[in-house]
């Protein structure tokens, strides 16, 4: 194990341990990086699930008046149908 030396900087003392110790600061790093990773791909995540919400409301606004003028649509075509088999006989 590395020993910091008395009134050795700490800086190069950190130096030193990277020098002796490289698997214990890879280690470090990697464990540092995949923190950052998770913790970007949840704030992305996140973000995708609202976005989402947003698009379903969208679909369903659009999926209400879609029907209400499915439903005009088929009264026109009553009326019209009517219109023409009253002008008929």
């Amino acid at each position: 194990m590395c020993v910091r030396k008395e009134n050795e900087p700490l800086v190069v003392y950190l130096l030193r341990y990277v020098a002796e110790q490289p698997r214990a600061m890879l280690a470090l790093l990697g464990f540092i990086a995949a923190g950052y990773m998770y913790f970007d791909l949840m704030a992305f995540v996140r973000e995708n699930t609202a976005s989402m919400r947003d698009i379903g409301e969208q679909v369903r606004v659009m999926s209400e008046q879609v029907r209400e003028a499915n439903t005009r649509l088929q009264h026109l075509e009553r009326e019209h149908e009517a219109a023409r088999m009253g002008g008929v006989q």
